[in-house]
């Protein structure tokens, strides 16, 4: 008896396993209608744990976007997932890794491209190449904390025309949900650099750019900006708050 016990015990486990394994949203949808979050109608009815796409709409100045998971083959380290996002000019991929000792998730080998010029009206042109993003999230079960980095290149940057230049950009957001980006760029018309920062869950951040030679910029560049920023002897100081998303 206690053989056939534990022969149904270990049976039922793996039946729920590939029940969840090969499971579907739409099953959950018919299973839990009132009782899902608001986020989870962003995914296809389609998708499971195995693969899967989840669609958001344009909010605000970011792009409507997919994100796309296929799962590898587990390894010795965890459960393994390839996550792609795209969108109009926007193409990256990461690993996501879930540890088989539950509680943490793993972001690492980022890579991918964004051109500007094919974002939604954008007025500029360039690409900017992600060349490493490593990140983590824990206390998933609790009041999950997420925290990251990145590393970037852009080049061949420029705004209605004006030469901008090429150089490095980096990326922080810690464990509190404070992030910011900052970018250097140079071999345009003037060395600029740009910092834009917030933390979530607002969806509010703050763009502060310095150009080092204001005079080099177009009459009529010169002058809109001018009503933002601080000159500061030959160059301009600008401060803008932003909505980034709804």
């Amino acid at each position: 008896m206690i053989r056939l016990l534990g022969f149904l015990l270990i049976f039922g486990i793996g039946l729920a396993g590939a029940a969840v394994w090969y499971g579907q949203m739409h099953h959950l949808r018919r299973a839990l209608p009132d009782n899902l979050p608001v986020w989870t109608a962003e995914i296809s009815d389609i998708s499971g744990l195995r693969q899967g796409r989840m669609t958001r709409a344009e909010q605000g100045i970011l792009p409507a976007i997919s994100l796309i998971w296929t799962a590898r083959t587990p390894t010795a380290e965890g459960l393994l997932w390839d996550l792609q996002l795209t969108g109009e000019g926007i193409d990256l991929r990461v690993e996501l890794l879930l540890p088989y000792w539950p509680g943490k998730a793993l972001i690492r080998n980022g890579s991918g491209t964004v051109a500007l010029a094919n974002l939604p009206g954008s007025n500029a042109e360039g690409l900017v190449t992600l060349t490493a993003l490593t990140g983590e999230v824990t206390d998933l079960f609790g009041t999950a904390q997420p925290r990251g980095g990145l590393r970037a290149e852009a080049k061949g940057i420029s705004v209605d025309g004006t030469r901008l230049g090429a150089g490095p950009i980096t990326g922080e957001l810690d464990a509190s949900g404070v992030w910011q980006a900052e970018a250097a760029l140079s071999g345009g018309v003037s060395a600029i650099n740009g910092r834009i920062s917030g933390a979530l869950p607002d969806a509010h951040g703050v763009l502060e750019v310095t150009i080092a030679d204001a005079s080099a910029l177009p009459q009529a560049t010169r002058r809109a900006l001018s009503r933002f920023g601080t000159a500061q002897g030959d160059g301009l100081r600008l401060t803008l708050p932003l909505g980034l998303w709804n």
